[in-house]
């Protein structure tokens, strides 16, 4: 055996030991939820991402009440309640998660999410019945997120088109990216957006897109990816930033099995 054969030799055998570094991320969907003891949009939710192997960030909903105050919720409904008609108090006082506690503010989110270093936030402002109640909700999140020092580790997702482009006109140095894929990489990248975050099929449908929204340095997310063979055989080899799961512990199998690691947390959101 030569020099070199005996050297690529003693590197695939390293390679076999330690773990090769991915750059796709694991995004907890609505939080670390689907364990006993937790809920969907929940500071418990937030507790147990942090102290889950793999997860660099979290998504979380954020819908606005009667009375113009921003909570966690992903569906317009909670508890029996339109959420739009209904006052904040009235929801603090009759409502409460699986996790037993009472719906979150954003504001009360963001504070127990500042003391855990380096955790992600990717933000989905839910779209709203009217354009000033979407841009209410953009610039009050925004200014949340900036007064808890946490602009640098969030990413701002939406299905409105509107607010994406509130938020690029407010802070056109945050990631913002639409959730629709009803516009182009290219179309969203001469709006502003630096990123992309699909459902995961609209890839399949137009692969075209993911090496343009690379060949202009966009980041690329792909939301839900819940089967673990969708991890393994597209999501992961393809090298997409950000993949959003409710099945946080499969995926880490899946990294486990192709001897991989996701993106560390320490790494910066762009």
């Amino acid at each position: 055996m030569n020099y070199r054969k005996l050297t690529l030799c003693l590197l695939l055998a390293f390679l076999a030991h330690f773990p090769l570094m991915s750059q796709t991320a694991i995004i907890a969907h609505r939080g670390l939820w689907n364990v006993r003891g937790s809920a969907q949009n929940s500071i418990e939710s937030l507790h147990r991402a942090y102290d889950t192997r793999g997860i660099y960030g979290l998504e979380i909903d954020v819908q606005l009440t009667r009375d113009s105050v921003l909570i966690l919720s992903h569906d317009p409904d909670i508890g029996g309640y339109r959420i739009d008609k209904t006052d904040w108090s009235q929801l603090r006082d009759n409502v409460r998660l699986r996790s037993k506690e009472q719906i979150p503010t954003l504001d009360e989110f963001l504070e127990a999410l500042s003391s855990y270093p380096d955790l992600k936030l990717f933000l989905e402002l839910k779209t709203q019945e009217d354009p000033g109640s979407e841009r209410y909700l953009a610039e009050q999140a925004l200014a949340m997120v900036k007064a808890h020092g946490l602009l640098e580790r969030t990413a701002f997702i939406s299905f409105s088109i509107e607010i994406c482009k509130q938020l690029v006109k407010s802070s056109p140095e945050s990631l913002v990216m639409h959730l629709r894929a009803d516009y182009s990489p290219k179309e969203l990248y001469a709006m502003g957006m630096r990123g992309v975050d699909y459902n995961y099929s609209v890839f399949w449908k137009h692969p075209e897109w993911f090496d343009e929204a690379r060949s202009l340095g966009m980041s690329i997310g792909a939301w839900t990816v819940n089967e673990p063979a969708t991890m393994q055989y597209f999501i992961i080899p393809r090298g997409f930033d950000f993949m959003t799961t409710d099945n946080v512990m499969p995926a880490m199998d899946v990294f486990d099995l192709l001897k991989i690691v996701p993106r560390d947390i320490s790494k910066p959101i762009m």
